[in-house]
């Protein structure tokens, strides 16, 4: 593991860029690791923006992951800065596209912020509707709708993405994805 300050990255980091070029997405790599650079920088400027402490900057084989001291942040607070990343992406989206014309800097930024409003452990879409139901229900039902949630996204996206990969020969970014997802659900239940 590789540290600078408050930035670490591990060596698992490197596996998605090795996968990219093996799997022949090389040209697309620059759009995606922009759209993740964005992505990060939205969820970091609404820290800074609450005066939240950042803790550290994690760099793993399946995405950054921003530790930061949430404890007492409100429930409103805490969904905008989780939900800044995607909305910088979808924002980026709109404006490389019509502004730009830069499509495939538009569709990564697109890809990345709609993915992460996935309700799936890892991702913002999970912390995003974790704490929505919190806020509505209470910490203990919040976990069982939420896990009930994330259980028939995953049912279907798995179906979708190894459909995709037999009769298409594609889909193979959202199996890979799906698989961090896995391994993120797996940590959890582990107490990792």
């Amino acid at each position: 593991m590789l540290r600078f300050g408050k930035i670490s990255v591990t060596a698992g980091f490197w596996i998605t860029p090795v996968v990219t070029v093996l799997i022949g997405a090389a040209d697309v790599l620059p759009a995606m690791l922009f759209a993740a650079v964005l992505h990060e920088a939205g969820h970091l400027a609404a820290l800074r923006l609450f005066g939240v402490h950042v803790e550290e900057i994690s760099f793993t084989a399946f995405g950054a992951e921003i530790r930061a001291d949430l404890k007492y942040l409100p429930y409103w607070k805490d969904m905008i800065c989780t939900v800044a990343g995607p909305l910088v992406n979808l924002l980026a989206a709109f404006l490389l596209s019509r502004v730009a014309g830069s499509y495939l800097h538009a569709g990564a930024n697109l890809l990345q912020g709609a993915f992460n409003l996935l309700p799936l452990t890892g991702l913002d879409g999970a912390r995003f509707l974790q704490l929505w139901l919190s806020f509505l229900f209470g910490p203990v039902k919040a976990v069982y709708i939420s896990r009930a949630v994330e259980i028939a996204c995953i049912c279907i996206l798995t179906g979708l993405a190894l459909y995709a990969v037999v009769r298409h020969r594609t889909g193979g970014f959202l199996l890979l994805s799906l698989f961090g997802i896995f391994v993120s659900i797996w940590r959890e239940m582990c107490g990792k």
